[in-house]
């Protein structure tokens, strides 16, 4: 069994023993101090209940009422005295959650120094030059030593939990709140947004991407998402964004599997032909002069399969990007049992943009192409101040999700960008990057690819995922395995059944050593040896029974540490959060009682996994 299994169990075995000792001594001073009291009450005199007794023996005295009227005494002391001392004791020496024992034989404080607050400054320090006094991202307390512990300036994250075990208040929240420069977060909420809204407004500008409208932002901005199409390449990593987000509407057989990869060929060639119509992907010697396209454009093309003189291939033709053209051309050409069933997946992928709210976020209003009107969203201007960006999206087909991925990687892309352009590659101020719900909306392909490097870019991710089976279902098993890899650090707060990703925690985890006695000696045989053994610390059902406000914490070169939680509510920030929540949501006093009687109730009983969804 584990150790805290195992820790509870020898808790349990030792109680009776430690009670029925506890009586036996209670009975032995309630009858002999009672004697005592009795004779006193009796003669007047103190005698020892040696001397009382042998009185008694001898027939000089006898026991009388006021014996036994002392030993009721003497009872009654005793059993005032015993409960004041567990309710003092109890106060005193609150216990753990009943995972804690397991801690003693995991990290150490001293084994952590590298997560340190000493340690993330003086590294923080090294790297950004002081230039803010962000020393990296909370990651919690050591539950052994109390010693708060954080993530470094080069550190990316990923972070595994179920629902309802303060995943954004522990973690989510603390996140946005630490970052000293631009903040990207997504979620399907409005959790994110509304707990740290104010304070982000109070150190720069705040831009919320809510195209179906889950916290009521109207559009008074807009972003082109044909912006970031520079050149062929980015034009598929476009496609494919589109391409995973709907992957669920998709057909997975291997007919499906063809026209998924043909779609995804013609969106790149639809996006590739309007970002050429801005005059964003044109190169040298390139020669376009006519009407400008948006995505309400491409979505005319998609809907119109059989169309005699295709725009994009007009456009496209006066370009060097002839494989693409001579890809739209075979397209376009083919039978058309396969051109309706590539356009008609193409328009699965899609299906966001026939939305007209969601369109109203992603196309220009009349004379918005030249620059007057709403504001266009500038990823490169954006990074330039402590600004932050809520990008929101709805589970389900058809929802925004493969625009606030798109959104996200063009963040992304231009925080690389500036980046290069900096001294050591990287970042003056951090880009931090909180993906909550990263499965449901933001699909995005090449993460685990990227995550490698993008710690010593400046650009700290954090991927939150409920589970590994929700991940593997966007990246494959070899996807989750590089994000797992590449994380410089991975948390597990709870909420999952046994399985891979449990397993896998209780192997890295490692064993704990103990022993046992021996068998019993007898006339004929001596006492056998103790016995020592090894076990699991956790095993994967412990795993699955965390209680809310512990974790485990995989971090790059340390040993894998339980950590206490540290939600908002428990922070100096505790107040800002709480006024930010008054001015944007709508059930604020709801939410913020919630917050803390979830807070009270884990500390009263550390157990206890009752609480708030936050």
């Amino acid at each position: 069994m584990g150790a805290p299994t195992r820790a509870r169990y020898m808790r349990e075995k030792n109680k009776l023993t430690v009670v029925m000792v506890t009586v036996g001594i209670a009975l032995l001073v309630t009858i002999v101090g009672g004697i005592s009291v009795g004779q006193w009450l009796t003669a007047g005199v103190w005698e020892t209940p040696v001397a009382i007794i042998a009185s008694w023996v001898r027939g000089d005295a006898s026991f009388t009422a006021a014996h036994a009227w002392g030993m009721g005494g003497v009872f009654v002391v005793l059993a005032v005295v015993v409960v004041v001392a567990w309710w003092v004791g109890k106060k005193l020496f609150r216990s753990g959650a009943w995972v804690d024992p397991a801690s003693i034989h995991m990290a150490s404080a001293k084994d952590l120094q590298p997560l340190s607050y000493k340690a993330a400054a003086a590294k923080a320090a090294k790297v950004g030059g002081g230039k803010t006094d962000f020393v990296g991202l909370p990651l919690g307390v050591h539950a052994h030593s109390g010693k708060s512990l954080h993530a470094s300036v080069e550190d990316v994250g990923l972070l595994y939990a179920g629902p309802r075990t303060g995943k954004t208040s522990s973690f989510g929240v603390p996140h946005v709140l630490a970052a000293p420069g631009p903040v990207l977060a997504t979620e399907n909420k409005r959790g994110l947004h509304d707990h740290t809204r104010l304070s982000r407004e109070r150190i720069g500008q705040v831009f919320c991407f809510d195209p179906q409208g889950i916290v009521g932002e109207a559009p008074s901005w807009w972003w082109n998402p044909l912006s970031a199409v520079t050149d062929e390449t980015k034009a598929y990593d476009l496609a494919e964004v589109f391409a995973k987000a709907e992957m669920e509407s998709v057909s997975s057989s291997a007919n499906g599997n063809f026209f998924e990869q043909r779609a995804t060929t013609l969106l790149r060639g639809l996006f590739l032909a309007a970002a050429v119509s801005q005059g964003q992907a044109l190169r040298d010697g390139d020669h376009y002069v006519g009407e400008q396209y948006w995505l309400r454009d491409v979505q005319g093309w998609i809907a119109a399969p059989d169309a005699e003189e295709p725009p994009s291939l007009r456009i496209l033709d006066g370009t060097i990007y002839k494989e693409v053209f001579n890809e739209l051309v075979g397209i376009y050409s083919s039978a058309p049992q396969e051109r309706s069933g590539v356009f008609s997946t193409v328009q699965v992928m899609t299906a966001s943009l026939s939305n007209l709210q969601i369109a109203r976020w992603v196309n220009p209003a009349p004379g918005e192409e030249s620059g007057r009107g709403r504001k266009h969203f500038d990823p490169l201007r954006f990074l330039d101040g402590a600004n932050t960006l809520y990008s929101l999206s709805k589970d389900g087909s058809g929802s925004a999700k493969a625009l606030v991925t798109a959104l996200t990687v063009a963040v992304c892309d231009a925080a690389e960008q500036k980046a290069s352009r900096m001294a050591g590659g990287r970042l003056a101020v951090p880009l931090v990057v909180v993906l909550d719900e990263a499965a449901n909306v933001c699909r995005w392909p090449k993460l685990p690819k990227l995550y490698s490097h993008y710690g010593s870019r400046g650009i700290l991710i954090v991927t939150i995922l409920q589970s590994y089976p929700q991940g593997e279902g966007v990246w494959g098993k070899a996807g989750m395995d590089s994000l797992m890899e590449a994380a410089n650090w991975t948390v597990y707060a709870g909420g999952n059944k046994p399985g891979h990703l449990l397993q896998l925690f209780s192997d890295a985890i490692g064993d704990y050593y103990y022993t046992t006695p021996g068998s019993p000696g007898s006339r004929n045989s001596p006492a056998g040896p103790r016995q020592e053994h090894k076990d699991k610390i956790f095993d994967a059902a412990e795993l699955s029974a965390m209680p809310r406000g512990r974790a485990v914490l995989l971090s790059s070169g340390n040993r894998a540490a339980l950590v206490r939680t540290v939600p908002w509510m428990a922070t100096a920030r505790k107040d800002e959060v709480e006024a930010s929540l008054m001015k944007y949501d709508p059930q604020a006093e709801e939410t913020i009682h919630a917050a803390h009687e979830s807070l009270a109730a884990s500390r009263s009983n550390p157990d206890l996994m009752a609480g708030s969804g936050i």
